[in-house]
Formats: C-alpha cells, structure tokens, sequence
C-alpha cells in the first residue's frame, strides 16, 4: 500500500497516459512516479507498493471502455498486465529495456538510484487478480492471453465456443473442439480471444458484475461471478 502523495503522483502519471493514448504497464507507470517523488523531494516507494493503486486507477478507464488490458511477456520473470487503448495491438508496446546479464543473476541494473534489489521480478504481475474482468463499452469479452497461451493457443489458431456446465452453473468453454460450437473465433494478434455480446447471452452468463476464468488441460472455461 502507498502512501496519499505517491498515490496523487500515480493519478497524474495514468491520467497523462491515457491522455496520450499510450500503452504501459504497472512497472511504466511506477518508474515515472519514482522519477517524479525523486524531484520533488518525496518519499521514493518501492514498485511492490505502488501497482495495486496503479490498477486501481485504471480499472475505471477499463470498465468504461476507453481501454483494453491483457496480461503480455515483456522479459521479466513473471508477464505483466498491459494496458492498451480499445483496439489498439499490444504488439507494438515497447518494454523496459533489460540487462540480460544481470536478470540471468537476479539482478536489475542500477538507474538513477530507482531501483534496489527487491524490485527484482516486480514488474510481473502475476498475483494481481484477473476475476472480476468486465466486457469493454461494446459488451465485447477479452479473455487474458495467459489462459489462451497455458491452454496450447497462440494468434492464428481457431477456437470453438460451446456451452456446458460448472457444478450446475452454466459456463462457455472455449477450445478447438467444433462439437457443439456457437460461434468460432480466431485468437488475435496479443494471443486473445474476443466473445461478443451476443454469444456471452446466448451461452447463459451474460451479467453485470464481470467474469472469471480457468482452465482444464486445452480448455478455457468462461464463467459470470454472479
């Protein structure tokens, strides 16, 4: 948790980028906050610290649409969640440049005094919660790439939609078996599968509180938290 003057320096970094249109992660938007609380004369927090707000400040510019977000590599130990604006392609988002050499010894290189050891891996974010995702102004469902890529998939690759049931709850599942398929989709360039309005209702979990996921061997399951 950060303290009130990192979290107002945090507003002002993601409202400037998502003014700008840019994509970033947590970490992006973290370094800034450093750089901006180092001239100021501020307490310099620690990335680990910062992130849960940094997400919470954009969970409204995602839940209103005006931005995508997906869990991306980008060459840390853990994937980060990466936040893009509707429709744009998270392959043109640039990382933090690394020292291969000091990330294959655990360490990050020294930059103006912003890092120490334990921000090491902290750009992954890997323990932040994706259940509770909500579809974007359009009522167009993202699945994480992180499930789409465990379960074997990558872009190109065409997988089916059908319904099933979860412990008695209806649920979508998502794979490349054609058996009882409502629709097909074909996985997106940030390794995504898409699921309209349409085919969320006609599966029986359309809802306004958002949805969660998980996996079984090759198969992605799609469930409302209601």
């Amino acid at each position: 948790m950060c303290s009130a003057d990192t979290a107002t320096l945090i507003a002002e970094v993601v409202d400037q980028k998502v003014d700008n249109d840019d994509m970033f992660t947590a970490f992006d938007v973290s370094l800034e906050v450093k750089a901006l609380a180092k001239k100021e004369g501020l307490p310099v927090e620690r990335h680990r610290h910062m992130r849960r707000e940094i997400h919470n400040c954009m969970s409204r510019h995602v839940n209103g649409g005006t931005y995508e977000s997906t869990t991306w590599d980008v060459g840390a130990p853990n994937p980060a969640i990466l936040y893009f604006p509707t429709g744009g392609d998270p392959n043109e988002y640039k990382p933090q440049e690394r020292d291969k050499k000091s990330q294959s010894n655990g360490h990050k290189p020294a930059q103006d005094g912003l890092f120490d050891a334990s921000d090491d891996g902290d750009d992954g974010d890997s323990g932040v919660d994706l259940k509770g995702r909500k579809p974007d102004a359009r009522g167009t469902l993202a699945i994480p790439n992180s499930f789409i890529r465990d379960a074997g998939y990558k872009h190109g690759d065409r997988l089916y939609v059908a319904t099933d049931d979860d412990n008695g709850e209806p649920v979508l599942v998502v794979s490349d078996d054609k058996a009882g398929a409502l629709v097909s989709y074909v996985v997106d360039h940030g390794d995504n599968v898409r699921i309209t309005d349409s085919v969320l209702t006609k599966g029986g979990i359309a809802c306004s509180s958002g949805y969660k996921f998980d996996r079984k061997d090759n198969k992605v399951l799609v469930l409302s938290t209601k």
